[in-house]
């Protein structure tokens, strides 16, 4: 720690006012959040020679370790702690409060994890913005009472820096992630905007949309409201397409999505599977980390279900649940536009069909009447409109003549 033999009071105030400013300045140059959390914990170690420092963000009601000088948990995710209930962290998570403990193995709070067996001593300090407790800066040393009032107030400084630094990385980050996620929606928008067949949008659909969310597995269900059905027109897993299928809407994800008019994000489904319906599986069968799906509604009209899933380490958030409601509305209205293009274009086609059957039938019609011994003719409208060659053979006028409005009976 800090305070060892051979360092006066005054070089060692000199040396915490310098870690304190590079912290700052590190700050202030450093826009994304891991660079600057992990900075921040190698400064403090390096400066006093602590056996380990750490910082740990809330999510929700647990402490996620972001940042540590220990290289066996250096980006680690998984490692979480329950805000209140684990560890000498969680309680300062949930207090607000720090704390100082010259002997970890008489505090009752204290929690042990692989690589931290030298610890003997531990001070935590809450990191607070606008008032909440955002986070945790932990610091543990092999030394008996290493830390004091001094130690204190020095990490806590650090820690009042990092919060002024996280909430400018998350402003940095909310303002990028809205840039990059108008983007997509127009890149989306201008793709399929651009399509009118419904299977050819749909393919330009999974294409733009699975490299935006970066997604294992995707699919489009459109909803036939007549007989409660699924139409599950595309679905690829791993790159590979599946055939088409239709499922009666019941209890799965996707259903839910129907019954709910409104998007689903299980950003664990192993954990979340307790309270939530089974998932329909389907391609390699697999389960997925992360499921998200959003309706696509055009007015009042619930045209169907896109969703995304990812096999892979990173769940998705809030932002994605957001960003894909909204290509949602878009793929919605492109899909709407096929529809109604893929249907005039069948009504054009059932027309041109008919009309060939009727010049088919006027066809075999006038061939057989020419060829008739009997007297044929069509009459409406007051006058002839077709007459036959026997007709005109038996009545001693020309067919033509027959035939004009202008023909008269009594001339």
């Amino acid at each position: 720690p800090f305070a060892r033999k051979g360092r006066s009071p005054v070089t060692q105030r000199a040396e915490r006012l310098e870690l304190i400013g590079e912290v700052g300045r590190s700050a202030t140059a450093l826009l994304d959040l891991d660079d600057l959390l992990g900075r921040a914990v190698h400064l403090v170690r390096d400066k006093f020679g602590y056996f380990s420092v750490a910082v740990m963000l809330v999510e929700e009601s647990e402490l996620v370790l972001r940042a540590t000088t220990m290289e066996s948990l250096a980006g680690d995710r998984t490692h979480r702690l329950k805000v209140g209930r684990d560890g000498i962290t969680g309680w300062v998570a949930a207090t607000g409060e720090p704390s100082m403990v010259a002997d970890v193995q008489r505090d009752p709070r204290y929690v042990s994890f692989a690589g931290d067996a030298k610890t003997r001593s531990e001070l935590a300090v809450p990191i607070r913005l606008a008032g909440r407790v955002i986070g945790v800066l932990d610091a543990q040393s092999v030394r008996v009472g290493a830390f004091g009032e001094l130690e204190l107030f020095t990490t806590q400084t650090v820690a009042d820096q990092l919060a002024v630094a996280i909430g400018n990385s998350r402003l940095y980050r909310s303002v990028r992630q809205q840039a990059e996620r108008l983007a997509a929606v127009n890149r989306v928008s201008a793709a399929v905007g651009a399509v009118l067949d419904l299977d050819t949008l749909l393919e330009t659909v999974r294409r733009e949309v699975t490299a935006v969310f970066r997604a294992d597995a995707f699919f489009v269900a459109l909803y036939d409201v007549r007989t409660d059905e699924l139409d599950f027109r595309i679905q690829v897993d791993e790159g590979v397409r599946e055939p088409p299928t239709r499922e009666k809407v019941g209890a799965g994800f996707t259903s839910r999505v129907i019954r709910e008019k409104r998007p689903l994000l299980v950003r664990d489904v192993a954990a979340e599977l307790a309270g939530l319906p089974e998932p329909l599986l389907y391609g390699t069968g697999k389960m997925p980390r992360s499921w998200l799906g959003a309706p696509m509604v055009v007015g009042e009209e619930l045209v169907g279900v896109v969703s995304v899933q990812t096999y892979g380490e990173r769940p998705y958030g809030e932002e994605d649940r957001l960003l894909l409601a909204t290509l949602a509305d878009e793929v919605a209205v492109a899909i709407e536009n096929a529809r109604l293009y893929e249907g005039a274009r069948e009504e054009l086609a059932e027309r041109r069909r008919t009309e060939r059957v009727l010049r088919e039938s006027e066809q075999q019609f006038r061939s057989l009447a020419e060829q008739s011994p009997n007297m044929i003719f069509i009459f409406g409208s007051r006058r002839f409109l077709y007459a036959n060659p026997h007709c005109e053979a038996m009545m001693g006028w020309p067919r033509e003549e027959t035939c004009s409005p202008l023909f008269s009976w009594r001339r």
